[in-house]
């Protein structure tokens, strides 16, 4: 009865896997496969018919064996009855293929719970070694952080040094250039009361001392004869100088001068504050 039943089983059709594209149905293979499915479908119905057919077979089979060796009472007809429907055992139970699929999915099932313990484990160490890592990157953190406070301390009181030193730096360099601005504006004030005091003693000695009058002034003459230089005893004729007349003009004999001079002086003094603060205002020294 097996045999009949795997044969039908073999000689049924197959469907093709939905990534296999069909042939094309004029092509000779897609003729070829028509004739094959063809004579496939009756043998499938062949032994389809013979599964069905093999208990009755068999049960003649044995009630005539039985009846041949023990006698015609040996076995009943019902008992011959009741052994055949342990047969429709047969077409309940799956198709081989159908077992050979379930014990694979049983491998896979067993395959992923397997990746699944190996991952789980996985997990776990990744887990612990992350929370190394933080409490290792945890702690050069803090350290570099103690560090980078450490440095910001220094930085700042660096700062304020700095500050201090560019405080007393500017402070210096104001008073050396109000120093400067003060000895420059008293050398200034120097030469200008210099200048009043040569020009202011001038007019006053042109004041004070009388006018000279028109003198005949006359050269010297030589008493003693020069020698000529050859040795000869004959003395050298001497040069009377010729008298010469120096004429000198009293300073009141010239009144344009006078008081272009005082009127020059009189503005200069009256100027002189004004052009000190100039001098201290653009710095033209």
């Amino acid at each position: 009865m097996t045999v009949p039943w795997s044969l039908y089983q073999k000689s049924r059709p197959r469907t093709r896997a939905p990534h296999i594209p069909s042939e094309d149905p004029t092509s000779p293979q897609a003729r070829y496969s028509q004739i094959a499915a063809s004579e496939l479908h009756k043998f499938e119905l062949f032994f389809l018919f013979l599964t069905f057919l093999s208990p009755l077979l068999g049960a003649l089979l044995l009630r005539y064996a039985s009846e041949a060796i023990l006698g015609p009472d040996a076995v009943s007809w019902f008992s011959t009855g009741f052994v055949l429907p342990s047969y429709t055992t047969l077409y309940i139970t799956p198709p081989p293929t159908l077992s050979a699929s379930e014990e694979a999915h049983q491998q896979l099932e067993h395959r992923v719970a397997q990746l699944e313990k190996a991952l789980g484990k996985m997990r776990t160490k990744v887990a612990h070694t992350t929370e190394d890592v933080y409490e290792y990157v945890d702690d050069a953190v803090d350290a570099v952080e103690h560090a980078m406070r450490k440095q910001e301390r220094k930085w700042d009181k660096y700062e304020g040094k700095v500050k201090e030193v560019e405080q007393a730096v500017g402070q210096l360099h104001a008073v050396t250039t109000r120093k400067e601005h003060a000895t420059t504006l008293y050398a200034s004030l120097l030469a200008d009361i210099s200048a009043f005091k040569s020009g202011f003693l001038s007019t006053l000695y042109y004041f004070t001392n009388p006018p000279p009058h028109k003198t005949l002034c006359r050269g010297h003459t030589l008493k003693t004869p020069m020698r000529s230089l050859s040795g000869t005893s004959t003395p050298l004729e001497t040069i009377v100088e010729e008298e010469y007349a120096v004429d000198a003009y009293p300073l009141l004999a010239r009144p344009s001068s006078i008081t272009s001079s005082l009127v020059y002086r009189a503005g200069y003094i009256a100027t002189l504050p004004l052009r000190a603060v100039a001098r201290m205002i653009f710095r033209n020294y």
